[in-house]
């Protein structure tokens, strides 16, 4: 009651409280994934003046999560939090109203529940929707980097691969690679020396411009591939 937020129920199973509350905190961050890459695709924000750094995504899960019988009574004696929440964030309203966005987002569903390789894609979706959570954005930045590379399927591989594979949808693929070769500076430079950089925000939508699109592809699987190794393979 003391915020704006807006309750959400899944229905939920498993053989322990603490799996069933998993598998309902994937739903949700499934859905908040999809809205948020069809909500956010393509758009760039520029934060001037401000101190505080925000996370990048759109779609927010509150602080407390609670596990209830059909009846609505608790499970157990039991509630989940959020350990890095940082206060309350308004509300998303989409531009383009919720019907459209939601209208997307099922045929996003439709498109994934055809694939044999389903469930790796979905993880991938939660993987992203849990990246733009984070307030530090370095952290943000490297969760984004390596979704890029497990969807480009070169996880422990040379970086100059990752970018090869990465940069061939785009048209301009010059000015693709140039921009990857400035984003794997930026993370060796974080990783090796522990050193970050200014402009962090900016950062995190150069990598998000990379992995928005190579996504949507593979939800509508415009390659025809069955996994997403083979995906990486195409590219």
């Amino acid at each position: 009651k003391s915020t704006e937020y807006i309750t959400v129920r899944v229905k939920t199973a498993g053989r322990s409280i603490h799996e069933a509350a998993d598998r309902a905190l994937d739903a949700v961050n499934l859905l908040r994934g999809l809205w948020t890459l069809f909500a956010t695709y393509g758009t760039w924000t520029f934060r001037f003046g401000k101190t505080r750094e925000d996370p990048i995504g759109v779609i927010h899960t509150g602080p407390v999560h609670t596990l209830h019988r059909p009846d609505g009574s608790p499970a157990e004696n039991i509630f989940w939090f959020e350990p890095h929440y940082a206060g309350d964030r308004k509300l998303f309203r989409p531009k383009s109203g919720w019907p459209k966005l939601d209208k997307l987002r099922h045929w996003a569903v439709r498109r994934m529940s055809r694939l044999g390789h389903r469930q790796d894609l979905e993880r991938l979706v939660m993987r992203y929707a849990q990246a733009l959570d984070q307030s530090n954005l370095d952290v943000a930045f490297l969760q984004m980097w390596a979704i890029l590379e497990k969807m480009t399927d070169t996880v422990g591989a040379n970086y100059d691969e990752t970018i090869r594979r990465a940069i061939w949808p785009f048209k301009d693929r010059q000015v693709a690679k140039e921009t990857l070769e400035h984003l794997r500076f930026r993370r060796n430079q974080y990783v090796h020396a522990a050193r970050s950089g200014q402009g962090r925000d900016q950062i995190v939508y150069m990598v998000k411009s990379f992995v928005d699109p190579h996504l949507v592809r593979l939800i509508r699987n415009d390659f025809e591939v069955e996994s997403l190794a083979e995906y990486g393979e195409f590219l």
